[in-house]
């Protein structure tokens, strides 16, 4: 074994059938072969045999690199100027030295995925802190990214939780490592998901912070939150142009537009190995139909029609995919967002309407105004127009009349005023009518009879 730094020369140690054992090796009992040390570490001089607990393979630990120390001259000639920079200058290091370089590792071999997530904004920039954080997750292994608008930073809102929950639930990992930056709000986001994934999914949870004032270090996260914004761009101008609108920060589309944005990252971005995010956690291609976001459609509702008469594909707005399922999130005209599982397109100069984007109000946390918040939307089912209670006022306000029986109109008398009692059935050339006067004469003597003194003709004969 070769060994540097000062001290004697050791001659190594020989396992194979070959020369004699260098004296330096103390012998054994006498009548047995000295006992060769297995190694010897030549600054302290200790030596070890391969079963004591010291052994084992060395890990490799790379150590910090240390200027080249220069020559006198060297270091007269750059004090003249101190260009260009030189590490072992304390003065050009303290003018111009730089942190250290974050370096994109390869984790292709990690055991335990990694999965990374910070906030950012989708305001104009001087109003970034009115405006709603966006909350951009991404995991190491599949690249699958994940965005959520929420409703505010931290805990108040249970909706930011859920959401890294459930990117979480959706890798399907048993350990997993959760990864972001040391501000206060993300942090307990992070502990609140972390409990839930222990305690209700029994999943072993890990967590790593990058160092302070570092934002770098969780250069997955902070890459994500670029290319989310950049996609949600692209969306936003495409909107805007379709419908002849300006959509602004606290528009609700927007909150299903950052959505939209992930989703489509994860199916059209291909990495190096060829396979997109969307391959590598399904294994399998995306194969439903898309459409271009925002964009006017005609949705099928589900459920049994009461009417013949009614549209059975309505209008509606395409506001991207719904999570696991093969269903799509569409905006009515009441402002709610439904799921669908079939949509059509229009044509081409019926794809814009400006008065279905204005009346949108739902957003993912809250998708029909005045519902339950953090509920998921709800399907489109065809809407019950009448129930019992329809009925029956339905009933009472279109009640029939009494039907005046021959024995009645005998019993009670007619009047010649009345064609349908003055004149006898038999000699009717048709059928007539009894006058107003008479039937609401007769309705109400019928009213205050009883059942049973009622007359009633043979066979149920009118009068």
């Amino acid at each position: 074994m070769e060994v540097d730094g000062p001290g004697p020369a050791v001659s190594p140690a020989v396992s194979a059938p070959g020369p004699a054992v260098s004296p330096a090796v103390p012998a054994g009992a006498p009548g047995e072969a000295p006992e060769v040390p297995d190694f010897i570490c030549q600054p302290c001089g200790a030596e070890g045999q391969s079963g004591d607990s010291r052994d084992g393979e060395a890990a490799v630990v790379r150590a910090a690199r240390r200027p080249k120390d220069p020559t006198p001259q060297e270091r007269e000639d750059h004090a003249a100027c101190h260009v260009p920079f030189r590490s072992w200058c304390r003065h050009c290091v303290a003018g111009m030295g730089r942190a250290e370089p974050h370096v994109v590792h390869d984790r292709s071999d990690s055991t335990i995925p990694q999965v990374c997530f910070d906030y950012g904004y989708m305001g104009d920039g001087e109003s970034d802190e009115r405006a709603s954080p966006v909350l951009a997750i991404k995991s190491d292994q599949d690249r699958y990214p994940v965005a959520e608008i929420l409703p505010s930073k931290g805990t108040e809102n249970p909706y930011g939780v859920q959401v890294l929950v459930r990117a979480v639930v959706d890798g399907g990992w048993p350990k997993v490592t959760l990864k972001s930056d040391g501000e206060p709000a993300i942090v307990a986001l992070r502990d609140k998901a972390r409990k839930i994934l222990t305690e209700t999914y029994g999943k072993h949870v890990l967590v790593e912070e990058s160092a302070v004032g570092e934002s770098q270090s969780n250069g997955l996260a902070e890459v994500t939150v670029r290319d989310v914004k950049g996609m949600t761009r692209v969306l936003k101008h495409a909107v805007e142009e379709n419908h002849g609108v300006t959509i602004k920060q606290d528009h609700p589309i927007l909150a299903w537009m950052v959505r939209h944005a992930a989703a489509m990252m994860a199916i059209g971005r291909r990495g190096a190995d060829g396979r997109t995010a969307h391959e590598l956690r399904k294994g399998k291609p995306f194969r439903r139909k898309l459409v271009p976001f925002g964009e006017k459609i005609y949705f099928l509702p589900v459920g049994k029609r009461q009417s013949r008469l009614v549209d059975r594909w309505l209008p509606g707005l395409f506001l991207g995919l719904r999570g696991n399922s093969d269903e799509y999130m569409v905006g009515v005209e009441t402002g709610g967002v439904l799921r669908a599982r079939s949509v059509r397109r229009l044509s081409e100069e019926q794809r814009a309407d400006p008065g279905l984007v204005g009346k949108l109000k739902g957003v993912p946390w809250l998708p029909i105004p005045g519902g339950e918040e953090g509920a998921d939307a709800p399907p489109a089912l065809v809407k019950i127009v009448a129930d019992k209670w329809s009925r029956m006022i339905s009933y009472r306000l279109h009640r029939r009349r009494r039907r005046i029986q021959q024995a009645a109109a005998s019993t009670f008398g007619g009047m010649l005023s009345c064609s349908g009692t003055a004149i006898p059935r038999v000699a009717r050339a048709a059928w007539q009518r009894h006058s107003d006067w008479r039937r609401e004469r007769t309705t109400a003597i019928a009213e205050s009879a009883s059942a049973s003194s009622w007359p009633r003709s043979p066979r149920g004969r009118s009068a």
